[in-house]
């Protein structure tokens, strides 16, 4: 007769933004201008972000002036303690190494123990939102308890992988009508950071990833998952279109090539029944193009897309921050364009469909790999 307990393991700096980015969708034509004289996104316009908002919350305790960072691009302390961010644990109180199990509320029995989810010091983390566990004490069985997630995202604790989420749970409009009818499933799509070490493989492996997917130029990391595929990406400047107003450059072209080589690998290794795990150096801005792109394929709707490409900025890390509103051209900061240009690109799930079947040499091919892709993917509601 064990009480369940639901957990949501999203912290509330996270909770409070998604109130404020889900207001973008009723003006998204509208960003603050990022200035040299004003660093905190001042702007005239009424931007989908207030200005003391963005001032109290996007930059609160994320900033490097709350966050003394060291030069490895994954840490960052502060006196000794760790500011990065990371999901809120369900706390067991009892400071003991755990086992995590499934558990069939049907019967009321414990199933398989799950070598994903993390129980250090009597904190459970990286649990499967909607699934009910049970856990136990490594010394004495008898003390147990019964746990369910329920959060907006499975945000993961992988060690000295930082940056990193199982991309499933996100809502999907398969028909495009404007009515959420699915979700991706969990457990197939992760996305993060380099991995830095041999502990990080491990990390990776313990969540069932099967395929390692590096979106970075050559490397020697010697740190890589048994199955390891590089297919170089680029971010932003991806634009093949010919139009009225625009020639591709020789860039352009040559990054939409490598980018739309990416977005393929990782649905064909999906669709061969792998689970990927993809990124470049921090996550964030080849990572997050490619997951732009492949949400996008799967009907996500623009909203959760944005949070998606957002959530890199909640790891405290001043060479991943990513400020919702520089625009493209910005020498501010690290001078890379954010969300705002993809939003401005390619922000309907057409767009993003026709930007990647621009490229195809073989339309029925990969239009049988985009179904088998959502096939694999897509869990109807």
């Amino acid at each position: 007769n064990l009480e369940l307990v639901t957990w949501n393991p999203t912290n509330n700096a996270m909770k409070t933004y998604y109130q404020y980015i889900d207001t973008w969708k009723t003006n998204p034509s509208n960003f603050p201008t990022w200035t040299s004289t004003n660093k905190k996104g001042s702007s005239p316009e009424t931007s989908f972000l207030e200005d003391d908002k963005v001032n109290t919350l996007m930059l609160k305790n994320f900033n490097d002036n709350n966050c003394n960072c060291t030069s490895d691009d994954i840490q960052c302390y502060s006196s000794g303690t760790v500011q990065c961010d990371k999901p809120i644990g369900y706390d067991t109180g009892l400071n003991s190494s755990l086992k995590v199990y499934l558990y069939d509320t049907t019967n009321n029995t414990k199933g398989a123990e799950v070598s994903y989810a993390k129980a250090t010091n009597g904190v459970i983390t990286n649990l499967i939102p909607g699934q009910v566990y049970y856990w136990e004490l490594e010394s004495n069985t008898k003390t147990a308890g019964l746990v369910k997630f329920q959060s907006e995202r499975r945000i993961l604790d992988g060690g000295d992988v930082q940056n990193l989420r199982d991309l499933g749970g996100m809502p999907v409009d398969t028909d495009n009508d404007g009515t959420i009818d699915g979700h991706i499933a969990y457990e197939r799509l992760f996305r993060g950071i380099r991995l830095k070490s041999s502990n990080s493989v491990t990390e990776l492996s313990n969540l069932g990833i099967d395929v390692e997917l590096d979106l970075r130029e050559a490397n020697s990391d010697s740190n890589r998952l048994g199955t390891y595929t590089r297919v170089e990406a680029q971010n932003y400047y991806v634009n093949p279109f010919t139009t009225a107003n625009h020639t591709p450059t020789t860039d352009e072209t040559n990054f939409y090539n490598m980018t739309r080589a990416g977005v393929k690998e990782a649905m064909e290794q999906i669709v061969a029944g792998k689970n990927v795990y993809f990124h470049c150096r921090i996550g964030t801005d080849r990572t997050g193009t490619v997951a732009w792109v492949l949400e996008g394929l799967l009907g996500v709707p623009e909203e959760e897309r944005v949070r998606d490409y957002e959530l890199s900025f909640f790891y405290g890390l001043v060479r991943i921050h990513r400020y919702h509103n520089e625009k493209p051209g910005s020498t501010v900061g690290t001078g890379k364009e954010r969300f705002v240009y993809m939003h401005d690109f390619m922000p309907t799930n057409q767009d993003i469909y026709n930007w990647y079947m621009f490229g195809s040499d073989n339309v029925t091919a990969d239009q049988t790999l985009i179904a088998n892709f959502r096939s694999a993917m897509i869990v109807n509601d």
